[in-house]
């Protein structure tokens, strides 16, 4: 009895799933149990909830707003994401830009948890601290205009909007630092996860330090993204942390791909893949982070970072 009502409730996430996510676009409102029901979707339909949705989301878009022009590198760039679920933009990022995060760095505290909210926020010192990472509060880094001048960059040149074929929308800012240590940490992302933030997604990925093989590089299973590409046996475990042999066992290791390069580089992601950061072993890595997504359909606990930063370019 106990298992036909356990399959019962299962069967019925996607219907509250359905209802929630029209009570989001009728009333704007999110709501814990509809994204909650949405991972449990995304999970039973092996990611096509998120391809639908977003194919929807898309033919809408195409009614109410005219077609833009997409040059040779943002199809490239488009297409690597679609077949690989990453791409490695060939430039840096200008050094201004770099430069203006850095310097936060000395001015804003972070702290280990950002879900721990008794940690004690610091200067980040890599000769003193040695916590297995240190998050800065994403509050304070919008309210930066160095964090707002990368993040008016990066949605200009147009990478999500071509990807998604729709509109994007700012749903998360991040930085952080990740520590030399002898062991993964669940909190700091460091074992293979695939993300679940919205309907779909793009994260856009700074190293502001150099990352080689020894300071934390991130790591993507290569077409992992795709719909159906998750196994059961993985899928069933929900949203949680996945070993690195049961990865190399369903992917091989030809797909899984150590991303290094120096201070500048930009990665761009469909973290709806398997991926992971490394530990570091030798240096520290500092890593800035945002989130674009098609839609606002987000974990009611995410702060509306998209209003927040319209809001912020009003005053400006």
């Amino acid at each position: 009895m106990k298992y036909l009502f356990k399959l019962f409730r299962l069967f019925l996430q996607p219907l509250i799933f359905i209802f929630g996510y029209i009570y989001f676009l009728v009333l704007k409102k999110k709501s814990h149990i509809a994204y909650q029901a949405y991972v449990t979707t995304y999970c039973m339909t092996s990611g096509f909830i998120s391809q639908l949705l977003s194919y929807l989301i898309s033919l809408i878009n195409k009614l109410f707003s005219k077609n833009k022009k997409i040059n040779s590198e943002l199809a490239n760039i488009s297409n690597q994401l679609k077949m690989k679920g990453y791409s490695i933009f060939e430039k840096k990022i200008e050094e201004d830009l770099l430069i203006g995060l850095i310097n936060l760095t000395k001015e804003l505290k972070c702290n280990y948890s950002k879900y721990d909210i008794n940690s004690p926020k610091v200067i980040f010192n890599e000769k003193i601290h040695f916590s297995p990472s240190y998050y800065y509060d994403q509050r304070e880094l919008l309210d930066q205009k160095a964090v707002q001048d990368v993040i008016k960059f990066l949605m200009n040149l147009n990478i999500s909007d071509t990807y998604f074929d729709s509109k994007s929308y700012l749903l998360a800012v991040n930085m952080w630092w990740s520590t030399v240590s002898k062991k993964s940490d669940t909190h700091s992302a460091q074992e293979f996860h695939f993300d679940c933030d919205s309907i779909k997604w793009l994260k856009y990925f700074i190293y502001l330090t150099d990352v080689t093989l020894e300071s934390g590089p991130h790591v993507y299973v290569e077409g992992s993204h795709k719909s159906f590409s998750k196994p059961y046996s993985l899928l069933k475990k929900g949203y949680a942390r996945i070993k690195d042999d049961e990865i190399e066992d369903h992917y091989g290791k030809e797909k899984i791909h150590k991303i290094i390069g120096n201070k500048g580089t930009l990665v761009v992601g469909d973290t709806s893949c398997f991926h992971k950061g490394m530990v570091p072993k030798k240096n520290s890595r500092l890593i800035f982070e945002i989130t674009l997504s098609n839609s606002l359909f987000a974990d009611p606990s995410v702060l509306d970072f998209n209003q927040m930063f319209f809001n912020l370019n009003n005053k400006l």
